[in-house]
Parts: structure tokens; sequence; C-alpha cells
């Protein structure tokens, strides 16, 4: 490639890669803290499956008899389907523990989902794809 070949085609490869890292940010876990589980025992209060992701919402009651609400995110949906989950896995009303890695620095209530177990002991696990997990973690 000629110099002026070089230089006709380092806009286009700067646009590639502006545009490329938004993509990564978009798609990115690095708000979640990977070496941390928040555990959540409550009821499904909401289920909402939209693109690209799954949001659950819990409802707790902490140490204080307070009635606390968690918000659980999920990989995008068609992971979600290749592990199993329907519209149907979870309703309004079901009894959960709901384990997730939580927002980092935050005090919001907000957290990447591990894994949900349902009150008769069946396991919603939306697999490591993208999970903000160390590599090392045991599920």
């Amino acid at each position: 490639m000629t110099y002026s070949g070089a230089l006709a085609t380092a806009p286009i490869i700067l646009v590639l890669l502006a545009f490329t890292s938004d993509v990564a940010a978009h798609h990115s876990t690095g708000l979640f803290d990977g070496t941390t589980i928040a555990t959540v025992e409550g009821q499904v209060t909401r289920v909402e499956w939209r693109s690209p992701h799954i949001y659950v919402f819990v409802q707790s009651i902490d140490a204080d008899g307070q009635s606390v609400d968690w918000r659980f995110e999920s990989v995008p949906i068609p992971i979600m389907v290749r592990q199993g989950w329907t519209e149907g896995s979870l309703s309004v009303g079901d009894q959960v523990t709901a384990e997730g890695y939580p927002i980092r620095n935050s005090s919001q209530r907000y957290a990447w989902l591990r894994k949900i177990t349902k009150e008769d002991g069946a396991v919603l696990d939306p697999g490591m794809i993208g999970s903000p997990a160390v590599s090392n973690e045991q599920r």
C-alpha cells in the first residue's frame, strides 16, 4: 500500500474503531462487581422481556422489616432462550432466591443475574456468557 493509500483508508479505520468501542461499551458488564454475589429472597414483582435483555424485579424484606426492590439484568434474550428460559419460566408472585453481581459503588439495588432458584428447587441459570464474574468462579 502506498503512503497516499494508507492516508485514504485511515479515516475509515478510525470510524470503524469508534463504532466497535461503542458496541463493546454497551455490552460491557464492567459496572458490576464480579467478585461479590448478592443473594435476595423474595417475590417476583415484574419480568420484562425487553430486547436485548430480560429484567427480573424481586421484592424482599430487609433486616429492618422494610420492603426492598431489586432489579436483575440478564444476558441477551437469545442466550437465555438457549439456556431453556421461556416467558413462562417466571411469573409475578413466584417466591425465588435470586443471585447476582451487584452494581459497583452504588446504593442501587441492581445486579447482573447469576441464577434464580424457584421455591420448588428449579434453577434458572443464564449461563456464564457475558458474566462479570471472575473467570475461575465455581458455580
